[in-house]
């Protein structure tokens, strides 16, 4: 065979398993195995022990299931459907205000968790009925929540930025300073969007009528719900930010302060409690066993020359610098219709790593970017993982067609953002600077 033929038969042989439902981490693992003992033999299978290993022992690894924890807790304990009550109440009189609304509560979610499904399940529960008891066009009530759980993988404390940093070998922290500004400008876009959309069509999503807002008073006396996730996240990302903790110890930091939440609320029960820690360690160990099928299927892709195709494949791209980037960005925006936010940045982060770094592109600045790619999988159709979660809780009349073309403008709205990402990068690499103090 020729140095292209295993890398590409391997990626057949991925497509085609994929089609059979196989769990992903027994896919990829099994074709590592089989290509592995096919090239070297028996001797093969002690190098993909070893780099399973030897990934799996990275430290900050222990904040994944931390930050699933501190965000079930704060599922559990009711904060979320608070924070949507208080933030509710303001932007009920505006047309468009209750979707406006589950935009803003999810990117304060996503702030306070890093996780996705706890944001489309929630709001799902919360948000879409109240919204479609005002008259709400269901195809802005169910987009906002998709669009705006999508940011949980983008904004720190984000899970998947963690394992893209691991992955990948980029700055963790500068990461999380990325994904908050680009998380916060993706949030306003959506919510911009919602409002020009509300204002040219007067019946998609009326205003709340005069009688069912609430007195002033009410309503500042609602904030009070907004404070302890404000402190939390000035917390756990303050002290990364500042050099006191690391990303996981942060985690731990986030964990106390959402035990203390359900604790003050009164709704610290040894039930909840037990369904958090096997939420948690249910998501955690299907993202371990990913990792080391994905870490053993890059080991015998790489090992067969799959990087030197990768590079002629990109080198061959026209445009330079642009040109692999943007060649880069096509091939995720392609796989997340297909797989999910974890599974994409298993498979690609590994590989895209060294040929980025030998194009002298700014590792940093292209993982920013490849984060808000690679977040739009989760609601693009036909796959986005949020959109199967999504239908799992509304009623029965809302077919998961209503809820693939409700997602699709938001989808246009992110991808406008990364274009702008891409063609002004110092928008979005002000704040890792001013941060970290790097240079860039």
């Amino acid at each position: 065979m020729s140095g292209t033929s295993i890398p590409i038969l391997m990626i057949v042989v991925l497509i085609a398993g994929l089609t059979t439902g196989l769990p992903l981490a027994f896919l990829l693992g099994s074709i590592a195995i089989g290509f592995a003992l096919a090239l070297s033999g028996t001797s093969g299978l002690y190098g993909l022990v070893s780099s399973g290993l030897f990934q799996l022992n990275n430290y900050i690894l222990v904040a994944v299931p931390l930050f699933i924890l501190m965000a079930m807790i704060l599922f559990k304990s009711g904060i979320i459907e608070e924070m949507y009550d208080a933030i509710y109440v303001w932007s009920g009189p505006l047309r468009g205000g209750l979707a406006m609304a589950t935009v803003a509560v999810c990117t304060i979610f996503a702030a306070v968790s890093g996780i996705l499904s706890g944001s489309v399940v929630s709001m799902g529960l919360i948000a879409l009925p109240n919204m479609l008891k005002h008259n709400y066009q269901k195809n802005i009530a169910l987009g906002s929540i998709v669009g705006g759980a999508s940011l949980g993988p983008l904004i720190p404390p984000s899970v998947a930025a963690i394992i893209y940093g691991v992955m990948a070998g980029t700055s963790i922290g500068g990461l999380f300073a990325g994904g908050i500004i680009t998380g916060a400008i993706i949030s306003l876009l959506f919510m911009v969007y919602i409002g020009v959309r509300s204002y040219i069509q007067k019946g998609l999503c009326p205003a709340l009528p005069a009688e069912e807002i609430p007195p002033l008073k009410e309503k500042l006396y609602g904030l009070r719900h907004l404070v302890f996730p404000a402190i939390l996240i000035i917390v756990v990302l303050g002290v990364i930010f500042a050099g006191i903790a690391t990303p996981t110890e942060a985690s731990a930091v986030g964990v106390l302060g959402a035990i203390v939440s359900a604790v003050t609320r009164r709704r610290f029960t040894m039930s909840n409690l037990k369904e958090s820690l096997m939420t948690t360690m249910n998501l955690t160990s299907m993202i371990l066993w990913i990792m080391i099928g994905a870490t053993a299927f890059t080991s015998v892709f790489m090992g067969a020359g799959g990087m030197t195709m990768i590079k002629t494949i990109i080198t061959f791209v026209p445009g330079g610098t642009i040109g692999t980037v943007a060649a880069c960005m096509v091939i995720i925006f392609i796989l997340g219709m297909l797989l999910d936010t974890t599974t994409i940045i298993m498979i690609t982060a590994a590989l895209f790593a060294p040929v980025i770094t030998e194009a002298g592109i700014d590792k940093l600045w292209f993982g920013i970017i490849y984060m808000v790619n690679v977040l739009m999988g989760a609601f693009t159709p036909p796959f986005g993982f949020s959109l199967f979660i999504l239908k799992s809780v509304t009623p029965p009349h809302i077919s998961l067609k209503d809820i693939y073309r409700a997602s699709l403008p938001f989808v246009a709205v992110q991808t406008f953002a990364l274009i702008l990402f891409i063609a002004f990068p110092s928008m979005i690499m002000w704040f890792p600077r001013l941060l970290l103090r790097q240079r860039i």
